[in-house]
C-alpha cells in the first residue's frame, strides 16, 4: 500500500499543471518564496481575495487547482502529513472542478488532470466510493487518453480493494478492449495483465487458477518481446505465481519463485521484504518445517509490522502446537493492526461497527475474524469451557457485520453472489457453536442469512423506492436500466463470434456505468431512499414462530456447509437444533437418490432399491426426533445447497413401499422465513385471474409435441376463467408482454437448463431465458411451472439455485409450483386438474398439492404409483387459498344476512321512535 501512495505522489507531480497565466505566475512565485508557513498562508489568501474577480474563469480554476496541489498537497501534506492539508487540497480541488464543469471552460483534458488529482487524494485518504465517482467522470466522456487510461487503471484497483471483484474485471476488460483499438505504450499492457491476474488472486487462487494462468503468461510473452527491464514485471509475476502455488497445495514449488523475488529486492525495500518473508514463511508452515516458518515470519513483522498477514499465519502455526492463547494473540494483532495500527493485545477486545466500516482492508480483517472464531472454537474443543464458544459467537457475529458491509460496497450483482459464497462456511460454522451451546435463536439467524438474502435486497430496494416517494417514472428509468442490463446479459450468453460477443460486452459495461450512476444520484436526491435501500433485516425468530407455528405446523431450517451440516426445527412449544453426520457421504447420496427418482421405474426391483436409498436420506435428513415432532403436521422446509434439489416428501420413513413422508405430512417449501415474510406484504392487485400457455407443438425441432398440455390448461380456465395461449398464440412476445396482468399464470410447456447452466422455459416460437424473465415484472398470486427441472439451476453457494422459480419471484411472485425433474405429460395433467379443484373448492395451496398427489397414488398401481410421476411437483412460498372455502363462503352468507336482518330491525325502530315523538 506505501508504494502506491509513492507512485501517486510521482503520478500527481509530474502531472501538475505549466503555469503559463499571469495570475498562475504570480501564485507559483508565492508558494515558491521562502518565509513562515502562516506568513506565506496569508499571503496566498490575500492573492485570492484581491483577484479571483479580475480572473477569467479558466485561469482561476487553474488556480485553485495549482494551490490544492502544489501549495496544500506538495508544500504541506507531504512534509507535514496533517490531514487537515489534505483535506484543503480536496476543497479546493472540488472548487476547479466546479468551474472547469461550467460551460466558459471548453478544456475537458483540463477537467481530468483536477478529476484524477481528486480521485487519487480520495484514494489516499481510504474513501473509495468517492474516488470512483471522480475516475469514472473521466471515463464518462468517451474520449481515450492518457487520463481516461490511468483512470480505467484506478478504478480497477479500487473495485479490487473494496471486494467488488466481478467490477474491477469488468472494468479491467473494457479498458484492454480500448488499449488494443489504441497504440499505447506496453508497460501499461503488461501491468493491466498483472493486476487482472491479482484481482482472480483475491477471489480465490484455486477456483481462478488456470485464468492467473493466463494472465500472468500474457504478460510475461509480452515482457520478453519488448524493451523494458524485466525485474521489476518478474518480481510480480514471481511473487503471484507462487501465492497460487502455494494456495493450491504445490508449496516446495512456490518457494524457488518467492526466492527469486527475494533475491532483486533492495535489502531497504520493507514492505515487499516483508510481503515475500510471509509467503516464504506461510510455505514452510505448509510443510512443517516448523522452525523455518517461525523464522520467516517473525523476520515479516520486523520489516512491516503494520502488515498483518505474518500475524496470521503465525496464529495457524501457534494453532497447529495447540499454543491456543499464542494464536489467538497472534490473530487478535492482526486485527488490531487494520482498524487501529496499535495493538492491546487483548484477545476478548471487541469492534464497533464504525470500527468495521472504516477498516483499510475489510477483506484481510474478515480472514482474521474467521481465523480468530476458529481458533476459540478449537481452544474450546481442547479445554471444554464454554466460555470459549461465547467468544467465538461473538467474534462470528462480528465477521457477519463486516460480510454485510462489503457486500453493501458492491455495486456488482456478480460480486454480490461472490461474497455469498464466501460467507456460505462462516454461517455453517457459527450454527455449529450455536449448536454446542444449543442456542436455537442465534442459529436460526446465521441459518437466514445463508439464504437467497439477493431476492430480499431486490424486495427490500423496491420498498425504499416507495417509501422514498420516488416519482413513478424515476424509479421507471431505475427498472428499464436493470432491465437492459438482464436482456444484454441473455444476449451475450447466447452471442456467437468475438465481434459479437465484444460488442454487447460494451454495450453491457456502458449500461451497467449509466446504471450505477442514475443509483449513485438517485440516493443522493432522496437520502430516505438511500437509509432505507441498505435495510435488509432479517424476521425476529419470535415473531416467525408466533406467526408460521401452531400445534398443528412446524419449520424446519437446514444449512450445509463444506464440512458441516445442521438442522433447526421449530415448534409453537420448543425448538430442536440438530447436526447432519456424515456429510462427506450425503453429497454422493443425494446425487444417488436424484439419479434414481428422476427415471421411471420398469419393475417392482428398482423401486425396492429406491425404497432402500430414499429411506436411507431420510434418515440422515430428519432423524428419528424430529419426525415424532413432525408427523401429522404442516410443514414448511427451508433448505439449503443441494437440499435446494430434494423433494422431501418422496423420501421414504421406513423400507416398505409407498412408506412416503407424504402420507404422514403436509410440506411446502421456502426460500427463508425473512423473504417468505417480506415477500407476503407486498401489495398486488392484478387485473385478471388466469392465464394459462401451451404451445403444445414447437418450432424448435428438438423439442417433441406435448399433447395432454392443451387439454390441462382447458379443464383450469373452467374453474378460475381466464385467458388461453395456445398453439401459435403462445408466443414469446404475447408471454412476456401480458405476463404482468395476471392473480395466476400457468405454464404448461417444456423447460430445461442451456449447456452454461442457464434456464429456460419454451413458448411456440423461442425459449425464454431466465434472465428474460428477471427482466419482466408480475403480480401474480402463483405461478405454475407444468414444465420439466424449473426448480433448477446453477447452484449458487449462499443464495440457492438460479432457476425459473426464483426468476418469477423476483419478478413479483407470491408463490410458485415449479418440478425438480423431468415431467410425465399425462400424469402432470391429472395432478395439476385435482390441485386446482382444490384450490378452486378454498384449500390451501399446499393442502390441494398433497391431496392431488394423494389422489393420483391412490388411483395407481405399482411402478405408476411411484415417486417419479408424483414427486417432481413442488410448493414454494406463500400457502394462501385463492378463493374462500365453501364452509367460509356459507359463513359470509350467514353474517351478511343477519347483518340484512339487523339493519331492517334498526330502521324498524328508528321510524317507530320517530312517529312517536311526531
Amino acid at each position: 500500500m506505501c508504494y502506491r501512495y509513492l507512485l501517486l505522489i510521482f503520478i500527481l507531480t509530474i502531472l501538475s499543471p505549466k503555469l503559463t497565466a499571469q495570475y498562475q505566475e504570480q501564485l507559483h512565485q508565492l508558494i515558491a518564496s521562502e518565509g513562515e508557513i502562516g506568513r506565506k498562508q496569508q499571503m496566498l489568501d490575500d492573492f485570492f481575495i484581491e483577484n479571483s474577480s479580475k480572473m477569467e474563469d479558466a485561469e482561476l480554476a487553474n488556480c485553485y487547482h495549482d494551490l490544492a496541489f502544489r501549495w496544500y498537497y506538495k508544500e504541506l501534506w507531504i512534509k507535514e502529513k496533517n490531514d487537515t492539508f489534505l483535506n484543503k487540497s480536496v476543497f479546493y480541488f472540488i472548487k476547479a472542478a466546479k468551474i472547469k464543469r461550467s460551460g466558459n471552460v471548453h478544456d475537458d483534458y483540463s477537467l481530468k488532470r483536477t478529476l484524477y488529482n481528486l480521485g487519487a487524494i480520495y484514494s489516499m485518504k481510504g474513501k473509495p466510493f468517492k474516488a470512483i465517482q471522480s475516475f469514472q467522470e473521466i471515463i464518462t466522456t468517451g474520449i481515450f487518453d492518457k487520463k481516461a487510461l490511468q483512470a480505467y487503471q484506478e478504478l480497477t484497483k479500487i473495485y479490487s480493494e473494496i471486494g467488488d471483484y466481478h467490477k474491477a474485471l469488468e472494468n479491467s476488460s473494457k479498458l484492454l478492449n480500448l488499449l488494443a483499438i489504441h497504440e499505447i505504450p506496453v508497460n501499461n499492457l503488461i501491468q493491466e495483465y498483472i493486476t487482472r491476474a491479482d484481482t482472480y488472486s483475491m477471489m480465490g487462487f484455486k477456483e481462478n487458477s488456470d485464468s492467473i494462468q493466463a494472465n500472468l503468461k500474457q504478460a510475461s510473452n509480452l515482457l520478453k518481446t519488448s524493451t523494458l527491464k524485466p525485474t521489476i514485471y518478474n518480481s510480480y509475476i514471481d511473487q503471484i505465481e507462487g501465492n497460487r502455488l502455494l494456495e493450491t497445495g504445490d508449496y516446495r514449488s512456490a518457494i524457488p519463485h518467492f526466492n527469486r523475488v527475494l533475491d532483486a529486492l533492495h535489502p531497504y525495500d520493507s514492505v515487499n521484504q516483508a510481503v515475500v518473508h510471509n509467503s516464504l514463511g506461510q510455505a514452510y508452515n505448509k510443510l512443517e518445517i516448523v522452525d523455518s516458518a517461525h523464522l520467516f515470519l517473525k523476520k515479516a513483522t520486523l520489516y512491516n509490522p503494520g502488515y498483518t498477514l505474518p500475524y496470521e499465519n503465525l496464529g495457524d502455526l501457534y494453532l497447529k502446537q495447540k499454543s491456543f492463547s499464542k494464536a489467538l494473540s497472534c490473530y487478535q494483532q492482526a486485527i488490531e493492526h487494520i482498524y487501529s495500527k496499535t495493538s492491546t493485545h487483548n484477545n476478548h477486545q471487541q469492534l464497533t461497527k464504525q470500527d468495521l466500516e472504516l477498516a483499510s482492508d475489510k477483506y484481510y480483517l474478515l480472514h482474521h475474524l474467521t481465523q480468530k472464531a476458529k481458533a476459540w472454537k478449537q481452544y474450546y474443543v481442547y479445554k471444554k469451557n464454554k466460555n470459549l464458544l461465547s467468544y467465538a459467537l461473538k467474534t462470528y457475529k462480528l465477521a457477519d457485520k463486516l460480510v454485510d458491509i462489503i457486500r453493501f460496497e458492491s455495486k456488482e450483482y456478480k460480486s454480490k453472489l461472490y461474497w455469498r459464497a464466501q460467507s456460505n462456511e462462516l454461517y455453517a460454522e457459527a450454527v455449529e457453536v450455536c449448536f454446542w451451546l444449543q442456542r436455537p435463536e442465534d442459529a436460526y439467524y446465521f441459518m437466514e442469512k445463508n439464504k437467497a438474502l439477493l431476492l430480499l435486497e431486490d424486495l427490500t430496494n423496491e420498498q425504499a423506492k416507495s417509501n422514498a416517494g420516488i416519482p413513478i417514472d424515476v424509479a421507471a428509468r431505475e427498472y428499464d436500466l436493470k432491465q437492459s442490463i438482464y436482456l444484454s446479459e441473455s444476449k451475450l450468453r447466447q452471442a456467437e463470434g468475438a465481434e459479437s460477443i465484444q460488442h454487447l460486452k460494451d454495450k453491457i459495461y456502458d449500461i451497467k456505468q449509466q446504471y450505477q450512476n442514475f443509483v449513485d444520484s438517485l440516493a443522493r436526491a432522496y437520502p430516505i431512499y438511500a437509509i432505507n435501500k441498505e435495510k435488509i433485516s432479517i424476521s425476529s425468530y419470535p415473531g416467525i414462530r408466533k406467526k408460521y407455528t401452531s400445534p398443528s405446523a412446524v419449520i424446519l431450517q437446514y444449512v450445509v456447509g463444506k464440512e458441516k451440516a445442521f438442522g433447526l426445527l421449530t415448534t409453537s412449544k420448543e425448538s430442536f437444533l440438530f447436526k447432519i453426520n456424515h456429510l462427506d457421504s450425503l453429497q454422493q447420496h443425494i446425487l444417488t437418490w436424484q439419479t434414481k427418482i428422476s427415471k421411471r421405474f420398469t419393475d417392482s426391483e428398482q423401486l425396492h432399491e429406491y425404497n432402500k436409498v430414499s429411506f436411507d436420506l431420510f434418515r440422515k435428513l430428519i432423524p428419528s426426533d424430529v419426525y415424532t415432532m413432525i408427523k401429522n403436521k404442516k410443514l414448511i422446509i427451508v433448505p439449503d445447497h443441494t437440499l435446494q434439489q430434494v423433494s422431501f416428501e418422496t423420501l421414504n420413513t421406513s423400507i416398505k413401499d409407498q412408506s412416503y413422508l407424504i402420507n404422514d405430512v403436509e410440506t411446502r417449501y421456502v426460500y427463508s422465513m425473512s423473504f417468505l415474510e417480506r415477500n407476503n406484504q407486498i401489495q398486488r392487485k392484478a387485473s385478471k385471474t388466469f392465464m394459462g400457455l401451451a404451445p403444445v407443438n414447437f418450432y424448435d425441432p428438438s423439442l417433441s409435441s406435448l399433447h395432454y398440455s392443451k387439454d390441462e390448461v382447458i379443464s383450469l380456465a373452467q374453474l378460475f376463467s381466464g385467458d388461453l395461449l395456445l398453439n401459435e398464440k403462445a408466443s414469446k412476445k404475447t408471454l412476456l408482454d401480458t405476463i404482468y396482468d395476471y392473480q395466476i399464470i400457468h405454464l404448461s410447456t417444456h423447460a430445461g437448463i442451456g449447456p452454461k447452466s442457464d434456464p429456460w422455459i419454451a413458448c411456440q416460437d423461442a425459449k425464454v431465458s431466465l434472465n428474460e424473465i428477471y427482466a419482466t415484472k408480475n403480480q401474480s398470486d402463483m405461478v405454475v411451472l407444468s414444465a420439466c427441472k424449473t426448480s433448477l439451476g446453477a447452484l449458487k453457494e449462499g443464495e440457492g439455485i438460479m432457476s425459473m422459480a426464483r426468476g418469477f419471484f423476483h419478478s413479483g411472485a407470491k408463490s410458485v409450483v415449479s418440478t425438480l425433474w423431468a415431467t410425465n405429460d399425462k400424469s402432470t395433467r391429472e395432478i395439476m386438474v385435482h390441485f386446482y379443484e382444490g384450490l378452486h373448492n378454498g384449500r390451501t395451496k399446499s393442502e390441494a398439492l398433497r391431496e392431488a398427489k394423494l389422489k393420483y397414488i391412490k388411483n395407481h398401481y405399482g411402478t405408476e404409483s411411484s415417486p417419479f410421476y408424483w414427486g417432481n411437483l413442488i410448493l414454494i412460498g406463500d400457502n394462501q387459498p385463492l378463493t374462500e372455502s365453501a364452509d367460509n363462503q356459507l359463513s359470509s352468507w350467514i353474517w351478511l344476512i343477519l347483518l340484512l336482518i339487523c339493519s331492517f330491525i334498526a330502521l324498524f325502530l328508528y321510524k317507530r321512535r320517530s312517529l312517536a315523538q311526531s
